[in-house]
Formats: structure tokens, sequence, C-alpha cells
């Protein structure tokens, strides 16, 4: 994430043009949000570019395109005495899009269970794409089904803490009042 910085900084000073052009004023916190998305985003695309080998005691395959595919699996002993690693994947996808389901929560006005869901299926379903060409990765429509959980998952814990100080997170429209003479 701390690599991503730069990438943050970037983004966030073309989106403080934009919102001066239109007009929009934004908080410090929701600046640092914004920032934080941006970096979070930045540390999940690093994992793109690690190449860390499958592990070698489950199935050499490239892909898996049957829903939940994993998960019978594991629960029918095809991966025996690897039960830990299987349900660390399993609950390891599903919490690593949290933060990404609470974030956009948290700065998205107008945001749903729906949009926190469909973002997390979208930045997951962009990174097992990826994950298609590259050597050591294993592309799975499971880790978007669980993904997408995580994104859901981060929804709900805002809707749990969601407090006046979260509206300080939200960006605020400045209205002009312009005198109309006739």
């Amino acid at each position: 994430m701390i690599m991503a910085l730069p990438l943050a900084l970037f983004v966030r000073g073309f989106a403080s043009l934009r919102q001066r052009k239109l007009n929009i004023s934004t908080t410090q916190a929701h600046e640092i949000g914004a920032a934080l998305l941006v970096m979070y985003c930045g540390g999940i695309l690093s994992l793109l570019v690690m190449e860390v080998p499958a592990v070698p005691e489950w199935p050499n395959m490239a892909y898996n395109f049957i829903p939940l595919r994993f998960m019978y699996d594991m629960f029918s002993g095809r991966y025996a005495g690897e039960h830990a690693a299987a349900l660390a994947k399993v609950l390891g996808g599903a919490a690593l899009f949290v933060p990404l389901g609470f974030m956009l929560s948290l700065l998205w006005r107008g945001a749903s269970w729906a949009k926190a869901l469909l973002g997390a299926a979208a930045l997951s379903l962009f990174v097992e794409l990826c994950q298609l060409v590259m050597p050591y990765r294993i592309a799975d429509i499971d880790d978007v089904i669980f993904a997408s959980l995580g994104g859901f998952l981060g929804f709900c814990v805002y809707r749990l803490i969601k407090a006046e100080a979260v509206e300080r997170f939200r960006v605020n429209k400045i209205k002009k009042l312009t005198n109309l003479r006739e």
C-alpha cells in the first residue's frame, strides 16, 4: 500500500482539479479516505506482480470457471489434511475485500449493498482475468464470489457503525447563490 502512495497523490490531484472546476468542496477526512481507497486498490493490484507458486498439494490448474467447485472439493475430502489452508483461502478471500466494501460505502453518497458488492466483484474479476495469463497463478471464479461477499460484509460493517462522524468523509457540494435581475 505504501508503494501506491504516489499513485494515490496523483489520482487525488486530478480529482481535486475536477472538483475545483465543478465547484465541489471536500473535507480533509474525505481526501484521506479517498487516498486510502486508492492505496488499498494499489495494494490489491500489487498482489498480481508477486509470483507465488500455487500450493503443490492442490491440483495443478490454471483456472476454475465452475462456481463453488473449490468448496465442493474442500468438503468432499479432496484436500485431506489441507482444510486449514483451504479455509484460509475462503475466509481470506472474503476478508481481503471487506475494507473495499466499507470504504466504497463510506465515500460514495447513495451507497448501497449492491454497489459495494459490485465494486468488490469488479476489482476481483479484474484480478482474476489478469491471473489467467500469469504463471504461478490460478484464476478462480470462487475468488470473485468470496470477494463479492467480502464487499457486502464491508457494507454491513458500514451500516453497523454509521453515525454522524461518517458524514465528514463525504463530499459536500457548494451552491452559489446568484442574484437574478430582471
